[in-house]
Formats: structure tokens, C-alpha cells, sequence
């Protein structure tokens, strides 16, 4: 499901990132709470670097999954995030939060703070196709020194705050339905979050929250605290490699892992097992797409760690 509230980036704020993006030939992504792009400054496509690298290195999900871990972390923190991501590029995420609402992101990139392209990244390249294509790509992504990152991240930072100020980004939807969603995510690892509690953190009566939910969303309060659980099961499975069902039933705060199985068919209409090993064949049958095209040569697949670096 969908979080309640998304962002309106009007045309003033999307012409002054246009010319910031001509300026220094990156690449701005505004999007919604679920990763949705809404605007992209200048269109700018993706990378031919990055599409080289999710075409033959590793997958487009790995890219989907750190940046959906990012994007929680510069939530979490309520700041700008910024990390390598796998291809050893510097990528930015900006929280947009509107009356202490999380409404959407923004993200940055990509910059390249090294002329040296990363040496796993060279050996992983695939022995029946050209080292050059790669080599050009990446010296394709625009270098800039730290202390240019650094100015550079701080222009963004200072333009999305006065487009705050100036409701050049505003708010569509319910304020109090977000904060709602917003407590349950939070909490979405307890074993119960009582209706009474939510009502007293939003300042509104346990029925008023009840009606608020059936009318915005067309599901009943329990239905939404269930779902909110739901999701945050198949992140789990999506980001923790070989984690068991009982083991996500145990961080959701459930004592019976074969009870929560029952409810998560009855709301998925599939088994959370179901859902787990769907994603474990991706990423298996992925690498071992990428083992036969360089010919079983002997080089271990090397872990990109993101790490934030100012």
C-alpha cells in the first residue's frame, strides 16, 4: 500500500533544478515515499555506466535495494544521506518533510569523486566484451573533488529548504492519515500498537481515527495495522539475504511463526515462504547469469559496502 501523501513540485522549483542539473551535468530525482519518481531535473536518463553495471555485473534490484535503505536511513535521521553506492559513485538522498510529515525525497546524483575506476568492478567485467566500454563509461560521470560535493550537496539542501519555505513543494493528502501510517511503520515491529495509542499520538478520538482510515484508504483500522506489518515483512525478505520465515515472524513481535503465516496468505493470497524463495531464485538466477558470462573465470564476487562519507 501506498503511504497517504505525496509531494506537488510545482513548475518554478522544477525549472530552477533544471538549470541545476545543466549546470553540473547531474542528475536530480524527485519521488514519492514508496521510491515512485515524480520529476527528474532536466530528464536526465539513467547513466550508461549504471546500465552497464546492472546489465552486466549485478541487477537493477541490488541498485532498487540500497536506495530503499537510504532512503529510510535519511528518514530515520531526518537529513541528507550521502554514500557510495555500488559502482563507487557518490549519491545523495534529501528527506522532504512538510509540518514534521515525511513527504517524499529527493535524490542526487551521480558524481564521480575518483578517476580510478573500482578494481572488483573491473574484474567482475565480463571476459567476452571490451574493458574500454566500461572504462568510458565511467569517465563519462562528471568528477568533482569532495569539497566540490560538498558545496555541491549544500546548494541542494539550502534550495529544497527555501522551496519548503516558499510552498514551491506542498503537501497532497491527509496530514493526520500520514501521521497515522507514520506511527504504525514506526512501530511495525511490535507485537501490538493498541487504536487508543495511535489516537493519542495524533490527537484525535479512536473513532475519528477509524473513520478516517475506512473513508481515505477503504480498509478498516485493523486491516491497515495488519497491512503495515505485511510490508514490513517483505522488506525484510527483500533485504536480508537467507532470513527465514520464523525469524521475520520473530522481528514482527509475532510468538507463532505458524500464525503469522496465516495471515499473510489471507491478506497476499500467497504463502510468506512463497514470497521469500521468489526473491532468493532472483537473486540467485541473476549471479549465475553473470557467472557464465565471464567464463567461469576465478574472481570472487566482491560486496560493494555503501558507508556514508561526510
Amino acid at each position: 500500500m501506498n503511504r497517504s501523501l505525496q509531494i506537488i513540485i510545482k513548475d518554478e522549483l522544477q525549472n530552477i533544478f533544471d538549470h541545476f542539473c545543466a549546470c553540473f551535468n547531474l542528475r536530480i530525482v524527485f519521488s514519492s515515499l514508496d521510491g515512485k519518481e515524480l520529476e527528474i531535473g532536466a530528464h536526465y536518463p539513467n547513466s550508461q555506466f549504471c546500465c552497464l553495471l546492472q546489465r552486466y555485473i549485478y541487477c537493477e534490484d541490488k541498485c532498487l535495494t540500497l536506495n530503499e535503505k537510504m532512503r529510510r536511513e535519511a528518514e530515520q535521521a531526518e537529513r541528507m544521506v550521502c554514500y557510495t553506492c555500488h559502482g563507487g559513485l557518490i549519491e545523495a538522498i534529501y528527506p522532504i518533510f512538510i509540518e514534521q510529515q515525511i513527504m517524499g525525497f529527493a535524490m542526487l546524483g551521480w558524481i564521480r569523486s575518483s578517476k580510478t575506476l573500482l578494481s572488483e568492478l573491473r574484474d567482475q567485467w565480463p571476459a567476452n566484451r571490451d574493458p574500454a566500454e566500461l572504462e568510458r563509461a565511467f569517465s563519462s560521470v562528471p568528477f568533482y573533488s569532495n569539497i566540490v560535493v560538498r558545496h555541491i550537496l549544500g546548494l541542494v539542501s539550502l534550495l529544497i529548504d527555501y522551496a519548503i519555505s516558499k510552498e514551491v513543494i506542498t503537501a497532497k493528502g491527509n496530514l493526520v492519515l500520514a501521521k497515522i501510517v507514520s506511527y504504525l511503520e514506526q512501530h511495525a515491529d511490535a507485537p501490538h500498537v493498541p487504536l487508543k495509542g495511535v489516537a493519542q499520538y495524533v490527537g484525535k478520538s479512536p473513532s475519528t481515527i477509524s473513520h478516517l482510515v475506512k473513508k481515505s484508504l477503504g480498509i478498516s483500522f485493523k486491516h491497515l495495522q495488519v497491512d503495515t506489518k505485511l510490508n514490513k515483512a517483505e522488506e525484510y525478505f527483500r533485504t536480508v539475504p537467507g532470513i527465514t520465515v520464523g525469524e521475520v515472524s520473530e522481528r514482527l513481535g509475532y510468538t507463532d511463526q505458524f500464525y503469522f503465516s496465516r495471515i499473510y496468505k489471507k491478506y497476499r493470497k500467497m504463502s510468506p515462504s512463497s514470497y521469500g524463495r521468489r526473491h532468493d531464485f532472483t537473486n540467485n538466477h541473476d549471479n549465475s547469469k553473470r557467472s557464465r558470462g565471464r567464463q567461469n573465470r576465478p574472481w570472487p564476487t566482491v560486496q560493494q559496502n555503501e558507508s556514508s562519507i561526510f
